[in-house]
């Protein structure tokens, strides 16, 4: 677990480049206010987590912000900049006094594991899809460096899914778009691979990819999504037979082995 001033410098640097994204995406979609893209096209709501990845709503904490980021509008980038860093502290405060219950065990997680699932409705997806999400468990390191750990831990939501009745492994995610991802996973994931989705997003859906294994900025991929404006990863939805899932992951361990 990060120490206090860990949490607090990752925290600053997050909020940075919150800032900067805010200021660059409202200058290529002036449509869209400053305050509306802080909540929706950013992982501004990561940084109110309490023990849990993200929250949804707007909170009153999160409403200063988007009332200033939305007074800035129309400023110079240094004067967004600077106004916007003025409340800075206020974000970093509340990090502390939320420390260490930000890094608690996710409740929606079984204790040292990344995957969870939950089962299709009858609206857009049948209750036959077992619908997985993700989160690294395994910080500082990534859970796609392990590839025994991935391997199983696939295997087991597949078999827990499989007793209520699901027959469909799916999920919605930018690592959908990564190929270290995409390796565990069969032909008939790759074939059925959605069209990548360019709109940015304020859920780990998306914002996954600005977080590293260590749980700090992913500056790379930060740096790339201000230098173009589009994400290095665009989110894609996929699905596959459970046989299908289960054979690949067979033939990956063998190979290992």
């Amino acid at each position: 677990m990060k120490t206090l001033q860990e949490h607090l410098d990752t925290t600053g640097a997050f909020y940075s480049f919150i800032i900067d994204l805010v200021w660059d995406q409202h200058r290529r979609h002036p449509d869209r206010s400053c305050g509306w893209i802080l909540v929706n096209w950013t992982m501004f709501r990561y940084l109110q987590r309490e023990g849990v990845p993200d929250v949804s709503g707007i909170t009153p904490f999160m409403e200063h912000y988007i009332e200033t980021a939305d007074a800035l509008q129309g400023k110079s980038e240094s004067a967004f900049r600077e106004g916007m860093f003025h409340l800075r502290a206020a974000l970093l405060e509340r990090a502390a006094s939320l420390y260490p219950a930000t890094f608690g065990q996710h409740p929606m997680y079984q204790p040292g594991c990344s995957f969870r699932w939950q089962q299709g409705s009858s609206g857009e997806l049948p209750p036959t899809f077992c619908i997985f999400h993700m989160y690294n468990a395994l910080a500082p390191k990534s859970f796609l460096a392990d590839p025994a750990y991935f391997t199983g831990s696939l295997e087991r939501i597949i078999v827990e899914s499989a007793e209520k009745g699901c027959t469909t492994l799916y999920t919605m995610t930018w690592l959908n778009s990564n190929e270290h991802f995409l390796r565990f996973f069969p032909e008939e994931w790759h074939n059925n691979l959605g069209i990548p989705y360019e709109s940015f997003g304020n859920d780990l859906g998306v914002n996954g990819q600005f977080i590293n294994a260590a749980g700090n900025l992913n500056v790379p991929n930060a740096r790339y999504v201000l230098e173009t404006g589009r994400l290095r990863y665009q989110p894609r939805k996929s699905h596959c037979s459970f046989e299908a899932a289960l054979a690949h992951l067979k033939r990956l361990s063998e190979k290992e082995n």
